[in-house]
């Protein structure tokens, strides 16, 4: 029998086969971050995760593989995109989402403690500070 599982801690990936897999959040990232690791492949398939926000990321990241969908479960937030050179800002309150297209480094600002969900072709995904 299945179990319930949280997606701030057991991601699901759902593979272009129709199929999905859990993995352990921690083996996730990584996992990606090692090209050597056999399962870390292209079409590995989208990640599906959810997060709490209490303060703006620290982070930016860039998906280079694929588009990621944003929802904003709760809260407000700030998803910010660099387009072009220029920052490109998109406010988000609950039941809204944004389509961060792939290769595109975004952050996010938070006005209200914020749960967003994930969609997120994971392959390949980069950070650098803020």
């Amino acid at each position: 029998m299945e179990k319930a599982n949280r997606l701030d801690q057991r991601y699901a990936v759902l593979n272009p086969k129709g199929a999905s897999e859990l993995w352990d959040a921690a083996d996730f990232w990584k996992m990606v971050a090692n090209p050597a690791d056999p399962r870390n492949s292209a079409d590995m398939g989208y990640l599906v995760s959810h997060y709490e926000f209490t303060q703006d990321w620290e982070s930016w990241e860039n998906h280079p593989s694929g588009d990621e969908l944003v929802f904003c479960s709760s809260g407000q937030m700030t998803f910010v995109l660099e387009l072009d050179g220029k920052a490109q800002e998109v406010p988000l309150t609950a039941g809204q989402f944004v389509i961060v297209p792939k290769n595109t480094w975004h952050t996010a600002k938070v006005q209200e403690k914020a749960q967003a969900l994930f969609i997120t072709w994971g392959f390949g995904t980069m950070h650098r500070k803020a």
